[in-house]
C-alpha cells in the first residue's frame, strides 16, 4: 500500500533537534495542517501503532489519512482509499436482522438458514431424535 516506514527525518538547516523541538511543541497540531506535504505527524509507528482502523468517514477523508500516516489503514465504512478493508462477519454473512449499515456489503442471507437449523435442532431435542447413536460415547470393554 502506501504506508512506508520512514527511516528519519530531514530537518531544514537552522531547525531544531527533536528534543528541542518537543521541548517546545504545545501539541496544537497546526504544523500538521500547515505542512504541505504533510510529513510532520505524530511518530504513531514509534510509539507502537503498526495500523490505524478508519471507520465510517468521507472518501476523501479516507484517502487524506491514508497518504498521511505512516502506517496501513484498514477501512469499515472508508472507502477502498484505504489500504485494507474489514467488516464484521456476522453483517457479511446476513446474520443481523433489521438494520445493515450503508457501508456494508451482505455477501450471503445466512439468517434464514441459521434460524431453520436452530429449529430444526429443538425439535429433534424435543422428539428425543438427537442425541441418536451415532452422536454418542460408549465405554470401551477390558
Amino acid at each position: 500500500g502506501r504506508a512506508t516506514a520512514r527511516a528519519g527525518l530531514l530537518r531544514p538547516p537552522g531547525a531544531l533537534d527533536e528534543d528541542g523541538f518537543l521541548e517546545r511543541c504545545v501539541k496544537c497540531s497546526l504544523c500538521q495542517q500547515a505542512c504541505p506535504t504533510g510529513a510532520i505527524q505524530p511518530a504513531i509507528a514509534q510509539a507502537g501503532v503498526f495500523a490505524l482502523v478508519v471507520e465510517g468517514v468521507p472518501v476523501e477523508l479516507a484517502a487524506r489519512i491514508s497518504e498521511r500516516v505512516a502506517v496501513p489503514t484498514i477501512g469499515i465504512g472508508a472507502s477502498a482509499e484505504c489500504d485494507g478493508q474489514v467488516l464484521v462477519m456476522h453483517d457479511l454473512l446476513g446474520l443481523n436482522p433489521g438494520f445493515t449499515p450503508r457501508f456494508v456489503k451482505v455477501y450471503a442471507q445466512l439468517w434464514q438458514q441459521a434460524c431453520a437449523g436452530a429449529a430444526s435442532y429443538i425439535e429433534d431435542v424435543r422428539q428425543r431424535r438427537f442425541p441418536a447413536a451415532e452422536h454418542l460415547y460408549h465405554l470401551k470393554e477390558g
